[in-house]
């Protein structure tokens, strides 16, 4: 599994010692491409505080039941719909690696949410959106809930991830929805890092 995920080692190397301007929208995972809204290489230079390994831990916690997608109610709905689409779909493509490798599990669509089954291991995980009127309303309804806040311009102050392990939610922020010179914005590229960690997670261990 490990070989399926050495390109992003490389970009890694590369991004290091500058010696790459190449741009890169896909990764290979488990024999599958994968491709991704933003430039990779700018992507993985999204910083994460207080650290990237905390994102796992969060996410693909074996007794979180519930990924809640938080969106503000914006006329730049357009944007976040992109965004929590990527993170909705390729969080299921992680869960299915995880769990249903071979086969497909049970689907149930509940409200905004849609549930995951998988029987032989006996797990449930629900994704789902929720549209926020004020930043106060960003919260779990459940201990074993994750919140993902999606906050772009005018919402956030810089590009970067930021994690509250406490609270259960993680703060993926785009600064500008600025699209001068490229075909993404600054919300995609914390979109996309946020799944890079953990794809990059999963390259090197099963959960």
């Amino acid at each position: 599994m490990k070989k399926t995920f050495m390109f992003l080692l490389i970009i890694s190397i590369l991004l290091i010692s500058g010696c790459t301007t190449q741009e890169k929208y896909t990764i290979i995972f488990n024999g599958v491409e994968l491709h991704f809204r933003g430039d990779l290489n700018r992507a993985v230079e999204v910083p994460v505080f207080p650290h990237e390994k905390l994102i796992p831990k969060m996410v693909l916690n074996k007794e979180i039941e519930k990924i809640t997608i938080a969106i503000p109610n914006t006329t730049s709905a357009g944007y976040y719909a992109v965004a929590g689409y990527e993170i909705a779909f390729k969080l299921t493509f992680i869960y299915n690696s995880i769990y249903s490798p071979f086969s497909n599990p049970e689907i149930l669509e509940k409200g905004n949410y849609t549930c995951l089954y998988y029987k032989d291991f006996n797990k449930r995980v629900c994704i789902g959106k929720f549209i926020f009127n004020d930043e106060k309303e960003i919260k779990r309804t459940q201990d074993n809930e994750i919140v993902l806040a999606l906050l772009g311009e005018g919402f956030a102050n810089s590009t970067e991830i930021i994690l509250n392990p406490e609270d259960g939610i993680i703060f993926i922020k785009g600064k500008s929805f600025s699209l001068e010179d490229r075909n993404y914005t600054d919300l995609d590229l914390a979109t996309d890092k946020f799944l890079l960690v953990l794809f990059e997670y999963l390259s090197d261990r099963r959960i």
